[in-house]
């Protein structure tokens, strides 16, 4: 399934950006600049996210679902990205972008998951992979953690490309 960008305007309300759940690299950079924190659109709370995910399952697992896993549960995992679900709004105040991204992808040992990262870089990143066409199966990528604190003693979450050779 194809997922069409955003033809509308993001709007600052309130010293904040409005977006769709999946806006431009031009949306996420307009708010970093700005600093201004990102609130998405539609974001999933309605349950339709949801129901299509589970009308386009090919399995009675998928029908099911999984669990969301957090991006620090799959440290050094090599990752085959099959498919971004979007942004959500994060309620999170430290959240520089005010919003986490969702995506699927498969582990070396076969297992599909789908995970949920708030961290800048990751977000940054599988929203422009996103657009480059990239959650085709055959790009790979792990989590690392920065091995440089912040000030406040926070090691962030980068991701970074795996070879798909070394991957599986």
């Amino acid at each position: 399934m194809a997922i069409e960008k955003s033809n509308t305007t993001a709007a600052a309300v309130s010293g904040d950006l409005v977006v769709s759940p999946f806006p431009t690299s031009e949306e996420l950079g307009h708010a970093l600049r700005n600093g201004v924190r990102l609130v998405v659109e539609d974001d999933g709370g309605s349950g339709t996210s949801l129901s299509l995910s589970t009308l386009e399952a090919t399995s009675i697992d998928d029908v099911f679902g999984s669990e969301l896993t957090k991006a620090s549960s799959v440290l050094g995992t090599p990752l085959r990205l099959v498919r971004f679900e979007g942004l959500r709004s994060s309620d999170y105040d430290d959240s520089a972008l005010g919003a986490w991204a969702i995506f699927s992808a498969v582990t070396p040992d076969g297992e599909t998951v789908t995970i949920g990262t708030g961290a800048t870089d990751p977000v940054c990143k599988l929203v422009k992979l996103h657009e480059l066409g990239a959650f085709n199966g055959e790009t790979c990528v792990a989590f690392e953690e920065s091995k440089k604190a912040t000030a406040a003693g926070y090691h962030p979450l980068n991701l970074v490309r795996v070879k798909s050779a070394e991957a599986f």
